[in-house]
């Protein structure tokens, strides 16, 4: 439940970057800013949606053994 809440979430930040892109490009005025902020929360979500879907599976891990000590 709570992977399909976060998903879900990212989707709606990627949705809302965009909406904030077309709104400053429909307005025409400028918009710098607009497009910065869409751009980010459009990278934010993106990222936020790969880094709860990526498999985090636990694999056995390549652990060195110590190094023997010699008897002084």
């Amino acid at each position: 439940m709570r992977k399909r809440a976060t998903a879900g979430l990212s989707l709606l930040m990627v949705g809302l970057g965009v909406a904030v892109i077309a709104r400053t490009v429909a307005a025409g005025i400028g918009g710098g800013l607009g497009l910065v902020l869409g751009g980010m929360l459009i990278a934010a979500g993106a990222l936020r949606f790969y880094l709860s879907t990526r498999s985090t599976g636990s694999r056995p891990s390549k652990a060195r053994p110590a190094p023997k000590r010699r008897a002084s």
